[in-house]
């Protein structure tokens, strides 16, 4: 099935993201897509291998290089990739609290934002998704972030009025 429309919102499941599209017509769809966010450590001791063994869900460790956002030069870095989007930020917390010494990079960015770095997509892009029993298959994006055509054209409300009693 093809669909057309824009990437209304995403976000975590157990083995991936969900990504809600709407199209010109103004009905939902909910999607889903693998997706796996990583993080990355200045290097992986053995405590740090042990601690990540240990976790239950399904964990990559590769060696890297990636450029250093301050010194603007390339080092050696380990890549942490979680298999389990929803338990992202609760691992990367406990090794934080448990590692203090290590310098971890790019942990502190959200996953549904790291979804939408690394496939391209955004909020309310125009996109044409194929997909098969509501797993996305492919897609192309045809927004940028800085020109976008905008959505179908309903408004919501909202009363921003407080209760008298807080």
């Amino acid at each position: 099935m093809t669909l057309t429309g824009w990437i209304f919102d995403a976000y975590p499941e157990e083995k991936g993201m969900a990504v809600w599209l709407v199209d010109r017509a103004g009905t939902s769809h909910k999607l889903a897509t693998t997706f796996s966010p990583s993080f990355f450590l200045d290097s992986i001791p053995d405590a740090v291998r042990d601690a990540l063994s240990r976790i239950q869900v399904p964990i990559e460790i590769s060696e890297t290089r990636r450029k250093d956002l301050y010194s603007n030069e390339e080092r050696n870095v380990a890549q942490v990739t979680i298999h389990c989007p929803v338990a992202y930020p609760q691992i990367v917390a406990q090794l934080q609290r448990q590692f203090p010494e290590r310098e971890f990079f790019t942990c502190d960015i959200d996953v549904e934002s790291l979804f939408f770095y690394r496939t391209g997509l955004f909020p309310l892009a125009k996109v044409e998704i194929e997909a098969t029993d509501g797993f996305i298959l492919e897609w192309d994006v045809y927004d940028n972030p800085w020109s976008l055509d905008t959505p179908c054209r309903r408004s919501l409300s909202w009363n921003s009025a407080l209760p008298a009693a807080i």
